[in-house]
């Protein structure tokens, strides 16, 4: 009985603790787009944030890490949508990815063109 509740709290603890962590990085993700926009002269609709792929990653340094992508909509106008995607190995932005209305634009996390 007590082997029951204990593994109960266990797995209500690891799903607190899993939502929290998707909450904190979400928050992150939405500051960093923030200011990649914001360089990118775009609005950042902040509701449309979203986790759209999850998976394990090697980083630079060889270290097996979460790999997130984010998919997010911004505004050039108010009145138009566009989407983009950022993706991150650990806290590292990997690339931003925003469709333009004259084409596909990939920006850097400082909001710099680096492809067009």
């Amino acid at each position: 009985m007590y082997r029951d509740a204990l593994l109960l709290l266990f797995a209500v603890a690891a799903a607190v603790l899993t939502w929290y962590e998707a909450q904190r990085m979400r928050e992150y993700v939405i500051r960093r787009c923030t200011l990649i926009c914001e360089g990118a002269g775009l609005q950042l609709l902040d509701e449309s944030v979203a986790l759209a792929a999850l998976n394990l990653k090697r980083d630079n340094r060889g270290r097996l890490r979460l790999h997130r992508r984010y998919q997010f909509e911004v505004s050039e106008t108010g009145a138009d949508r566009l989407r983009g995607w950022i993706a991150l190995t650990g806290l590292a932005i990997e690339h931003v990815y925003i469709e333009g209305t004259d084409g596909a634009t990939i920006l850097g996390e400082d909001g710099r063109h680096l492809l067009q």
